[in-house]
């Protein structure tokens, strides 16, 4: 039994070591990605940023097209596992009827939570230009996929039922689908439009001060804009 755990143990840090390595290659590869494109980065790069060896970039993902994939689905599972709660809270209220005012709440904290993560997480910063790029369709289309099965398209049918519920309209009108964009664009604006934002502002960066309050305004005009719709549907009910 015991020879047995003492062979056990160097596959087991084996894998450990293993499982940092990728990890660490996908750090370094995110913001490389985000800032010189698929096609500008190469694999030697990628290795040299993480202190791996070019070799280890097959080993662990087949290639270049294959890590970019790993990154798209890392950053899409790390905004999903932080907004997992505040999403199922919402698909349990609007199946249950809940009232406007519920509705908006939880919308605020869908809100939130992205926000908190977006501007509160160094590591979300190197994230902006990898979603520009993705939607811009730069690069293997794989990415930005499973950022869309994983996160996006969850987010925006939540978000246009939840404003379709408070205006009394569909979640697929045109309109409501629209106003979800609209909202949704005050977390995008400072997050992947970030350097035009510093630029305008005469800043080299964000520090916590800043994010905590365009925090607080992403989530204040949220919840006014929502309010607004609430009650413009009250004005007009027969």
């Amino acid at each position: 039994m015991e020879q047995a755990a003492r062979k056990r143990r160097p596959r087991e840090r084996g894998y450990a070591r293993g499982e940092e390595a990728r990890l660490r290659i996908v750090a370094a590869a995110i913001p490389l990605f985000s800032h010189k494109g698929y096609d500008g980065v190469s694999t030697r790069e990628i290795a040299a940023r993480a202190g791996v060896r070019p070799a280890a970039l097959q080993y662990y993902f087949g290639g270049k097209e294959g890590l970019y994939g790993v990154c798209g689905e890392h950053v899409a599972n790390r905004i999903g596992h932080v907004v997992e709660p505040q999403m199922l809270r919402a698909e349990r209220l609007l199946a249950g009827g809940a009232a406007a005012a519920t509705l908006i709440e939880a919308y605020c904290d869908i809100v939130e939570s992205l926000a908190d993560l977006l501007f509160g997480e160094a590591e979300a910063a190197g994230w902006a230009a990898f979603f520009a790029t993705g939607q811009a369709g730069v690069g293997p289309c794989i990415a930005f996929s499973l950022l869309r099965l994983r996160f996006f398209d969850r987010m925006h049918a939540v978000g246009a039922a939840m404003i379709g519920r408070l205006t009394g309209r569909s979640a697929e009108d045109l309109e409501t689908r629209l106003r979800f964009f609209a909202i949704e664009g005050q977390l995008m604006m400072f997050h992947t439009a970030r350097r035009a934002v510093l630029t305008h502002l005469g800043r080299e960066s964000f520090g916590p001060g800043h994010a905590r309050l365009i925090k607080s305004l992403i989530v204040d005009q949220t919840r006014i804009l929502l309010s607004q719709m609430a009650a413009a549907r009250t004005k007009t009910a027969p």
